[in-house]
């Protein structure tokens, strides 16, 4: 039977979660491309570290993708591209890394209550998470922070 235990290393701690991985049987989620910061400098080096540390192991890799301020939805053209390129970056270091996983934030903000922004946002990601899923060859796991079982479950039934 397939471990269905994720641990989630860091950059800073990456092999001792590995060993603990190793050790018990585990999968592994990597969150270290989930950060600006590292998307933004040293993320080939990181990679090319990873992927060199995870040559033998066995279990199953998720990659957490980018998260902060990530709004496919937004009315402004400009940051859905930031959006979407930081996702499909996110895709391509998972691809690299050969995971059967990446997670990443739905961002829906249930506060806002107007059927406009509901109707708009699932149009929005439904139309761009059909595109993903067509170019990548990985299980797309959307993590609902806000919760709202009314917009996820019309996202599912697409």
């Amino acid at each position: 039977m397939e471990n269905k235990v994720f641990i989630q290393p860091l950059e800073n701690n990456f092999d001792e979660f590995l060993e603990y991985a190793i050790q018990h049987d585990y999968n592994l989620e990597i969150g270290s491309f989930g950060f600006a910061n590292i998307l933004d400098t040293h993320w080939k080096s990181t990679l090319k570290q990873y992927k060199n540390k995870l040559k033998n192991f066995q279990g199953i890799i998720s990659v957490h993708g980018a998260f902060q301020d990530l709004i496919l939805s937004s009315k402004d053209k400009k940051i859905r591209k930031v959006a979407e390129d930081r996702i499909y970056h996110n895709l391509d270091i998972a691809q690299a890394l050969n995971a059967k996983y990446i997670v990443f934030h739905a961002n829906f903000n249930a506060l806002i209550s107007h059927e406009h922004y509901k109707k708009y946002w699932i149009e929005k990601n439904i139309e761009f998470w059909k595109s993903v899923i067509k170019k990548y060859k990985i299980t797309v796991v959307l993590e609902n922070l806000w919760r709202s079982e009314e917009h996820t479950s019309e996202l599912q039934s697409h």
